[in-house]
């Protein structure tokens, strides 16, 4: 848990001193994803590469999968499972 702490708070640190590259429309989503919405589930517990090398089925995150519902521009980047349910 105090490791989980400390991986957050750096991520909070970094964003918070450079928040306005963050904020530039330079800054994309694949960027952000990369630098902090997987580091975040990184040190939450989540597999989000994969390591353990689980089948599409069993995986913690999909990748860029299409869904049958549109929303925003009808995909997700992400989608983080729990269990069986899609989160």
């Amino acid at each position: 848990m105090k490791e989980a702490y400390r991986q957050i708070s750096n991520l909070v640190e970094r964003f918070e001193r450079n928040i306005e590259a963050y904020r530039s429309p330079a800054y994309n989503e694949t960027q952000l994803r990369r630098e902090f919405i997987a580091p975040f589930f990184e040190a939450l517990g989540w597999d989000v590469s994969n390591k353990a090398g689980y089948a599409e089925q069993y995986k913690d995150v999909i990748h860029e999968r299409a869904v049958a519902q549109i929303i925003l521009a009808g995909f997700l980047s992400l989608i983080y499972k729990h269990g069986k349910d899609n989160k």
